[in-house]
């Protein structure tokens, strides 16, 4: 037997089929108890003091990367579990770069707008700092300088460049904001969601490299120069043009009905989206990058020749110059030898100024472990 529902009959059983949903808290409620439960067991086993515990909120462990530099990773009490959340459900659960509409020539303007922000990330002393090495205690007392690995490409995607990522946090409070706001794109600013007859999507990605799985690349973005990605416990899985989130075997998809009371108090929580949005110089100057291809009167688009060489080095290294021009004249881009934003000296000073007033925040943030590398070595 098959029944026919008219319009009003179905938007009538949609409410209901809603109204069965969890909500958000529900969720959280469920995911705590789950940490809170691993954290137990670990008190009482062998690993006690490896995996990290309640003191350890809020801070980055050291990492040690193939090419030297350390990675700080966000810190959590459950282990290979990082979220993802949503207000709204989509067939298509893609990175930025490869949404519906974006053409091949709409693809090289983002590739460009991400060298422009890297060519200003490089002139920025705490890029420097980073790259050069930070006097760091290590747990036996000593000193050591220690080289911090800077992700640009996961800073433009935080900062709103379309990239071929997509955000995850090992922060359950993180991805709730965003399952719980509504961004306005006209305002630049979130609101919660209140309309009760609406459902969002809460994703549960473990990472995991098995037979049967599928081989992904994820990586920590975590502590920065710039504060944003560490506030939001930052990770991002790389994509490619044909994955899709929602066909991921190792991510699970957990739909929620809209509360307004629960959307107000994760809201509130992050101090109205403040915390994991902090103003910080770089927001205002990748807004610049960011919105290039939008406030030109004359329609023309301005691009360094740096940042074009540099997307031709690293994006587009095969190919043929005249399809890339092809790019260059749809797009009506034109090239000069000047960055589209810079940084000035008055900022680059205060850069120092704001470094001596906050590196001992800095610090106390880090977790500095031990890893064994040989006879006779020790390293982070």
């Amino acid at each position: 037997m098959v029944t026919i529902y008219g319009k009003m009959d179905w938007n009538k059983k949609r409410e209901e089929l809603i109204d069965k949903l969890p909500t958000l808290l529900d969720l959280l409620n469920h995911w705590a108890f789950g940490e809170e439960k691993g954290a137990l067991q670990v008190e009482k086993s062998h690993f006690k003091g490896v995996f990290p515990t309640h003191v350890h909120q809020g801070m980055f462990d050291t990492v040690r990367m193939p090419d030297g530099y350390i990675r700080l990773v966000p810190m959590s009490l459950a282990f290979n579990a990082y979220y993802r959340g949503q207000s709204s459900y989509y067939a298509d659960c893609k990175p930025a770069l490869y949404r519906k509409g974006m053409s091949e020539d709409d693809i090289f303007v983002e590739r460009l707008k991400a060298c422009e922000l890297q060519l200003l990330i490089e002139t920025y002393p705490m890029y420097h700092i980073f790259l050069q090495g930070i006097a760091v205690n290590y747990p036996d007392g000593r000193q050591k300088p220690i080289r911090f690995a800077i992700d640009t490409l996961a800073l433009a995607q935080h900062y709103g460049i379309k990239t071929e990522l997509v955000d995850l946090t090992c922060d359950k409070w993180v991805a709730a904001f965003f399952a719980a706001t509504d961004y306005d794109s006209n305002t630049d600013t979130y609101h919660p969601v209140i309309d009760k007859h609406r459902y969002g999507i809460m994703y549960h990605y473990w990472d995991i490299t098995t037979i049967g799985f599928e081989k992904t690349y994820l990586r920590a973005v975590g502590l920065q120069p710039f504060s944003r990605p560490g506030e939001q416990a930052g990770f991002v899985l790389e994509l490619a043009k044909d994955e899709n989130l929602n066909r991921l075997k190792s991510c699970e998809k957990i739909k929620f009905r809209h509360d307004a009371r629960v959307s107000e108090l994760i809201f509130n929580y992050t101090n109205r989206g403040n915390k994991l949005f902090p103003k910080d110089i770089l927001d205002g100057k990748a807004l610049i990058i960011r919105n290039n291809d939008k406030n030109n009167k004359d329609s023309v688009i301005h691009f360094s020749h740096d940042a074009y060489n540099m997307a031709k080095e690293i994006f587009y290294p095969d190919m043929e110059e005249a399809i890339l021009s092809d790019y260059m004249k749809k797009q009506k881009i034109t090239l000069s030898h000047d960055r589209v934003v810079a940084f000035t000296e008055e900022e680059k000073e205060q850069c120092y100024k704001n470094w001596e007033q906050t590196k001992e925040d800095f610090f106390s943030k880090i977790n500095v472990s031990f890893s064994y590398m040989g006879d006779s070595e020790w390293t982070i």
